[in-house]
């Protein structure tokens, strides 16, 4: 059970049993909750926008290379681990700016044409 689901459930029981102090205590933290979990939060933007500055830096580092290049490369390029790379790369080729290519279980991305 989830934290907003144990607060809902308060929510229910506190207003059978007409204690509004607990329903409106409990429904200020299933808004913080929410909002914590938005994608509109501020952190979710920040984090967008970083990846965002880092997609175009990859896109630049591969035109820079021109040809077949791995995530590895990629991420040593740009300064970055292969762990944080791999979702940003997978974002660009769903975007259309890479094209990904696999040959003998190596992953290789070009820019799309």
């Amino acid at each position: 059970m989830t934290k907003k689901e144990y607060f809902s459930e308060i929510v229910n029981v506190a207003t059978e049993a007409g204690r509004e102090d607990l329903v409106e205590f409990a429904n200020k933290e299933i808004e913080l909750l929410n909002k914590r979990n938005s994608k509109d939060s501020k952190a979710a933007k920040e984090k967008a926008e970083a990846n965002a500055k880092l997609g175009e830096a990859i896109v630049a580092a591969v035109a820079e290379v021109g040809g077949p290049v791995r995530t590895m490369e990629i991420a040593a390029a740009v300064g970055i681990s292969p762990q944080k790379a791999t979702p940003i790369l997978k974002a660009l080729v769903e975007s259309g700016k890479l094209v990904e290519s696999v040959e003998k279980k190596v992953k290789t991305f070009t820019l799309a044409e």
